[in-house]
């Protein structure tokens, strides 16, 4: 299987893990005009030893909450941890398993602005690697 069909699985999974918990999420960028919170993930380049293929997920929140509290963004990326963190998923022969390696709170430039960023190791193993 070629490595651009198994990111296209990856997000697939993805989106449909986090659909019920993160109705505003976005693949690399979101539009202007997108009403808070929401989330915006990336997957980066992989390192594949031959046995075990290793690609970054980053998934980043942002809030601008008229209040200054950031419940609403820990909400949310709570509970996309919740859904994507220690995750085993397939799909269409494409075998992988998500596992968090850190969450940040990230100063915006814009004081009003409310950052989170999780960063995970997705894991992929398998027939078709």
């Amino acid at each position: 299987m070629t490595e651009v069909i198994r990111e296209l699985e990856i997000r697939k999974v993805i989106e449909n893990l986090l659909i019920d918990v993160a109705p505003r999420l976005f693949y690399e960028k979101a539009a202007k005009d997108t009403p808070y919170p929401y989330a915006v993930y990336e997957i980066s380049d992989s390192i594949d030893d031959g046995s075990l293929e290793d690609m970054e997920l980053e998934v980043n929140g942002w809030d601008k909450p008229s209040n200054g509290s950031s419940i609403e963004l820990a909400t949310l990326m709570g509970n996309i941890d919740n859904k994507l963190h220690r995750s085993i998923n397939n799909s269409n022969g494409v075998f992988f398993s998500i596992y968090r390696e850190n969450r940040r709170a990230i100063r915006d430039p814009d004081e009003s602005i409310r950052r989170r960023q999780m960063t995970y190791q997705i894991r992929l193993m398998g027939v078709g690697m």
